[in-house]
């Protein structure tokens, strides 16, 4: 079990360094777009806004 562990992460390392640019983590994809979405305003409401 210790050797498999070893060996991902191993890899893990080999990919980021050959990886050409750095890539966000999922986590932090997930956190940046429920930020924006906080941030937009649903079209109903932008509709009823519009009306005013």
């Amino acid at each position: 079990m210790r050797k498999i562990a070893e060996i991902r992460f191993l890899t893990g390392i080999l990919r980021e360094s050959v990886r050409p640019f750095p890539v966000a983590s999922l986590r932090t994809v997930l956190r940046a777009r429920e930020r924006v979405d906080r941030r937009r305003v649903p079209a109903s409401e932008a509709a009823d806004l519009d009306a005013v």
